[in-house]
């Protein structure tokens, strides 16, 4: 199964423990990628099927995909 790219957003109440945190992620199935303690997020890749298992966390605020986007090359029509 494919991961998907997340951020999760840390409570306030967590945000001094934010590593803490991306432990306790890691253990329910996140691989973390950046750990932000200044922005309190956390961005990490986690397959479809251990993505409640995020939700269960303490400290946990939210969860979001994140949004790609790609640009055309500068030769392209389409600018």
């Amino acid at each position: 199964m494919s991961a998907q790219q997340v951020v999760i957003t840390i409570d306030d109440q967590h945000l001094a423990m934010i590593e803490d945190v991306a432990v306790e992620l890691q253990a329910a199935g996140l691989s973390v990628d950046q750990v932000n303690p200044r922005s309190g997020t956390i961005i990490g890749a986690v397959s479809a099927d251990r993505r409640s298992d995020l939700d269960r966390v303490r400290g946990v605020a939210s969860i979001r995909p994140v949004r790609g986007f790609r640009i055309a090359p500068p030769e392209a029509d389409t600018q």
